[in-house]
């Protein structure tokens, strides 16, 4: 209740201060100097606790008027009194709303012969009274308690005489006097109360009461009292009366913190040693350290000198007469004697350690002051030296883009002849910002990963980039991508301010191109201008694509993930609910997106602490995807991973090495099958090493153990991140064998990966000439239904000399390759078959034939070039990947 409070503090300012200030557990006691201002104070309560879902029942008010709206099912049920008159509890006190007092009842038991001590102590339990109200009545059988516990009876042993004698007297003499009423009301508003407390002691016991006095309305009112029986042992009066004005002085402390009183505080007390000895105390606490010193040597100097005249006097009567009894005086006094100068030597020691200490520590504070001053000089020198760093930086970072830019212009003609092919894929293409930045940091600040284009494509249609602007928007892509910021940022501001100059600011367009800019901003660590950025595209696509729109899902995301780079996790925890709850009500609660959004969340969390909150996270999308991406996908054995990187955060070791050895399991199988005896995950023979690190292998080659070498080829990202992962965790565990064997796995891996990466070059060179085949193709359609029929025209005619399959540039339409025109081939064959024209059928199928040899072969080269540029995309993760659980 207190966080619905805080959280509605705006929207219910009276309600959130009653809540905040008026509950105890779960009754509330509040009240309104004026009837507008309880009604207020209800209708705003009320209110704000709806909105958690508390309802508020049993209302009471001493003005019915006030409880008018109230359904009669929401009110207080009143309880009666032996004579009918209504009343109700209020926090164990007994409250008739009608006239508005605090009423006490008691009526004992009549069966006072047999009363034991069980029964009287039920009976002065029900004696509830925390204000001290009737603290006459509550002392009296305090006293008579202590009389009885003095008898040592046992719990229910019948009382003596007297003592039943005197609690038959109690019960009759409240008997008569069966109630007690108050007035609830103590302060009345707009008034200035004085507060007199009054104390007082007796041989038996002590107490204090405070009463309030209102010299404007001519009235006054106890307030409150509290009373102690006293001890067993016995004290004189005038303790018992410094006991008393202690408690009062504790009393009107008490008052005092509740801040309702705003005239004088008056102390009372009739006894002239109480009064002496709090002068006295005060004089003391009043005097000074040299003060203390000076009369503390004093009173050595006299003890001193008290002590010289009891020993002579001590050596003369013991010289004169043999008096025991004067000797044993004596000699107590001169014992009593030194030991208050031990004292005062003590308090003399400790007051020059007090003074050394104290010239220490003025020592320290001028050194403190010194090194605070030296470090201010050292950071003023630290930021000049990184100032003066920077620009040689951002010289070198020039001259180097100068050097690299001539080379890269070269490359940047493709993206202008690839223009026309492109148009159509652009239709559909989503917000770019993702396809710049396709994998989020991979680091346990900011693992936040965005939808992929190829996914979130499919989900909702994007906006087609200008045909004039396409150049440049790729070539921020390309930057980017490369590192190269200060190119990129010149070359996203052009876009944008051609986009706002054609399109206006409030265009779609404009949002994704600030989200780039916004990115390109993030990576260089200006955060300030990346979130102004996002935030300014949030707020064009909430305008006109709609607040449930993905694109605004894709920008709250990002958004996320910037409070997460600079460590604002609170901040950047509801962007990341907003965009999930954007996602699940748009894709579906069981989406891809949605997983990955349940990811950026999970890491959220973790950096919270919220650990809890991060299983739930990672286990919902781990279901996920393995539901609709199936278990081998690359995203199941990476939210795994972050799982077992939550559970070693919170020391579940073994939960954490379980989900490992599943990801290295599913790879294993995956690459070399079903696991046996002599196929066995890389884990398994790590352990196995371990288990018998001992035993003979001079002539076991270590990279062949096992299996291991097959172990090794598994060249997954996320797979050697797993391996260094589980082999941090065998190290922990003191597995060093176990942990040798998976760290030489991910070295293998990681160095089969790099020589993979040379074939690039390949893979780009395969792409390319596919491109030119399938633009060769719509040239060569045209050719094929018009040599069939001028074949079949010309059937008769004498074409010995001409060859079969180069009449009439036969042999380019036979280099069709398309799935679709083979098929219409064959199609268009059994037409002219059906229709008598055999020649012109038997040219269509042979064409359909050789177009279905040259596709086959040109599948072969396709499947190498998608084999090539996958490992490729693999491998350009692989870098940030290794280093994704370091920490771990």
């Amino acid at each position: 209740m207190h966080q619905l409070a805080i959280d509605e503090r705006c929207s219910f300012p009276i309600g959130s201060a009653t809540v905040l200030r008026d509950f105890y557990v779960d009754d509330l006691i509040t009240g309104g100097n004026s009837l507008e201002e309880a009604r207020e104070i209800m209708s705003q309560t009320t209110s704000l606790l709806a909105k958690g879902q508390f309802i508020l029942r049993k209302w009471c008010s001493n003005e019915s008027t006030v409880l008018k709206n109230v359904p009669d099912c929401d009110k207080e049920k009143f309880l009666k009194f032996d004579d009918g008159s209504d009343f109700t509890k209020t926090l164990g006190l007994a409250w008739d709303p009608a006239s508005d007092n605090l009423i006490f009842a008691f009526a004992p038991n009549g069966q006072h012969a047999g009363s034991s001590k069980r029964s009287v102590l039920s009976a002065i339990a029900r004696l509830y009274d925390p204000l001290g109200l009737i603290g006459p009545v509550v002392t009296k059988a305090k006293i008579y308690l202590q009389q009885l516990w003095k008898e040592k009876l046992d719990w229910d042993d019948q009382l003596p005489e007297a003592l039943s004698t005197a609690w038959t007297a109690f019960c009759q003499s409240l008997c008569t006097s069966q109630r007690f009423s108050f007035k609830r009301l103590a302060v009345l508003p707009n008034s200035t109360c004085e507060v007199h407390g009054f104390c007082d002691a007796s041989i038996c016991a002590y107490g204090a009461c405070i009463y309030i006095l209102s010299k404007e309305m001519g009235y006054s009112q106890l307030l409150c009292s509290r009373s102690r029986v006293a001890p067993v042992k016995t004290l004189t009066v005038p303790k018992l009366e410094l006991c008393g004005a202690a408690l009062l002085s504790q009393l009107m402390h008490e008052i005092s913190q509740l801040k309702l009183f705003t005239g004088q505080f008056y102390c009372w007390c009739d006894s002239t040693v109480t009064l002496k000895k709090i002068e006295l105390i005060g004089k003391m606490t009043q005097m000074s350290q040299d003060e203390i010193i000076s009369n503390t040597k004093t009173v050595l100097q006299g003890l001193e000198a008290l002590r010289v005249e009891h020993v002579s006097i001590m050596n003369g009567i013991s010289e004169v007469q043999k008096d025991n009894e004067k000797s044993d005086m004596l000699r107590k006094n001169i014992e009593n004697i030194e030991l208050g100068l031990s004292e005062a030597q003590v308090m003399m020691a400790l007051t020059s350690h007090l003074q050394n200490i104290e010239a220490e520590k003025q020592k320290l504070k001028t050194q403190v002051r010194r090194l605070h001053q030296e470090n201010a000089w050292l950071r003023d020198e630290l930021a000049n030296t990184q100032q003066k760093f920077q620009t040689s930086e951002q010289l070198v970072a020039q001259l180097e883009e100068e050097k690299k830019h001539l080379e890269f212009m070269a490359s940047v003609k493709k993206y202008d002849d690839n223009q026309d092919q492109d148009e159509s894929c652009e239709k559909t293409r989503n917000d770019p910002v993702v396809e710049l930045f396709p994998d989020e940091e991979n680091d346990e600040r900011s693992n936040l990963s965005p939808t992929p284009p190829s996914q979130f494509a499919n989900q909702t249609s994007g906006y087609e980039i200008p045909a004039r602007l396409r150049t440049l928007h790729n070539l921020v892509i390309q930057y980017a991508s490369q590192g190269r910021y200060e190119v990129a940022v010149p070359l996203c501001k052009q876009a944008l301010e051609d986009l706002e100059k054609t399109s206006g600011h409030d265009h779609p367009d404009v949002a994704t191109m600030l989200n780039i800019l916004a990115l390109v901003y993030r990576d260089q660590n200006k955060y300030k201008e990346a979130a102004n950025l996002l935030n300014d595209a949030l707020s064009i696509r909430g305008k006109t694509l709609g607040e449930n729109h993905p694109a605004v899902a894709a920008t709250l995301n990002n958004l996320a993930v910037l409070y997460g780079k600079r460590g604002k996790y609170k901040d950047a925890e509801p962007l990341c609910k907003r965009a999930l709850e954007i996602r699940e009500k748009v894709l579906g609660k069981d989406h891809p997106d949605v997983a990955k959004q349940l990811n950026n969340l999970a890491l959220l969390c973790q950096n919270q602490g919220k650990y809890d909150e991060v299983e739930k996270y990672y286990q919902r999308a781990l279901d996920i995807y393995e539901s609709k991406l199936g278990p081998d996908d690359p995203n199941v054995a990476k939210t795994k991973n972050n799982l077992a990187g939550c559970y070693l955060k919170q020391g579940r070791y073994t939960e954490a090495e379980v989900l490992y050895k599943q990801v290295l399991t599913r790879a294993h199988e995956r690459e070399f099958g079903a696991i046996d005896s002599k196929n066995k995950p890389i884990w398994q023979v790590a352990e196995e090493r371990e288990e018998h690190k001992y035993d003979n292998r001079e002539n076991t080659p270590y990279g062949e153990y096992g299996g291991w070498h097959k172990a090794a080829k598994v060249d997954s990202p996320t797979v050697t991140t797993t391996l260094k992962n589980l082999g941090a965790l065998y190290r922990r565990q003191g597995m060093f064998e176990a942990a040798e064997t998976l760290e030489d796995c991910a070295m293998r891996s990681k160095k089969e990966a790099y020589d993979l990466a040379k074939q690039t070059k390949v893979a780009q060179l395969l792409t390319s000439t596919e491109k030119r085949r399938s633009k060769q193709m719509k040239e060569d359609m045209e050719f094929s239904d018009e040599v069939a029929e001028e074949r079949e025209e010309h059937k008769y005619d004498n074409r010995e000399n001409t060859p079969y399959g180069e009449y009439g540039g036969w042999h380019k339409a036979a280099k069709v390759d398309s799935p679709t025109v083979t098929t219409t081939l064959k199609n268009l064959g059994a037409l002219y078959r059906r229709q008598g024209m055999f020649e012109a059928a038997e040219t269509l199928e042979d064409c359909a034939m050789r177009s279905k040899k040259e596709a086959y072969d040109l599948a072969k080269q396709t499947k190498v070039a998608q084999l090539l540029t996958s490992t490729e995309k693999r491998r350009s993760k692989q870098m940030k990947e290794d280093m994704e659980f370091s920490d771990e």
